[in-house]
């Protein structure tokens, strides 16, 4: 990927976040990502390692990790 190409991924997520849609989807993301914990944290102890278990730590870690590719992709392009 040029620096260029890397730039313009950049502005492109930054004006994303910035608007109206994208504030509502960080937050439809966050809300998610908070709702797949606390369903986990409230699965009884003998169920940490069902298989609902693994749902809501991915649902949880996959909101999570696009978040944070998100702000890296951003910080890249040296926006």
């Amino acid at each position: 990927m040029t620096d260029e190409e890397r730039k313009n991924i950049s502005v492109a997520l930054k004006e994303m976040c910035g608007s109206s849609g994208g504030k509502y989807l960080l937050k439809h993301i966050d809300e998610e990502s908070k709702q797949g914990w606390r369903d986990f944290i409230d699965l009884p102890v003998d169920k940490k390692t069902s298989k609902t278990s693994y749902d809501y730590q991915a649902k949880y870690k996959v909101l999570e990790n696009l978040k944070d590719w998100i702000d890296t992709e951003i910080k890249l392009g040296g926006i």
